[in-house]
């Protein structure tokens, strides 16, 4: 998940007021799958999903059109969210939070999808 926030000037250490704010379904593979799809060819996205992060992504690519088939995780633990702060008056900053790790059995059930899918 993306959360874009636009500021009319940034001050670290100080209390910011975003103008803006934008959350957007959006990583590496939901960008392809939403491209592929956009220029109407076929693609299914498989990927862990979970918390309210991940049912926020599921939502976003289902009202977008774009074909996925989550693997929720065992533990709900939160699909991470990415933060982008934008100034109006100074370089973009990114905000990453680091993905909480997969276990085998959710590794196991994303591996069962992908060969289900392939044939």
């Amino acid at each position: 998940m993306q959360r874009t926030l636009v500021f009319d000037s940034l001050t670290v250490g100080g209390v910011n007021r975003a103008r803006k704010v934008h959350v957007t379904a959006t990583g590496k593979a939901v960008n392809a799958a939403r491209a592929i799809t956009t220029l109407g060819g076929a693609a299914t996205l498989i990927s862990f999903l979970g918390g309210d992060a991940g049912r926020f992504v599921a939502r976003g690519l289902d009202a977008e059109g774009v074909p996925h088939e989550p693997v929720w995780v065992e533990d709900d633990a939160p699909t991470r969210t990415c933060t982008t702060l934008i100034p109006k008056d100074g370089p973009v900053t990114e905000l990453v939070e680091e993905a909480p790790p997969v276990s085998a059995g959710d590794v196991a059930a994303l591996e069962a999808m992908v060969e289900r899918r392939l044939g």
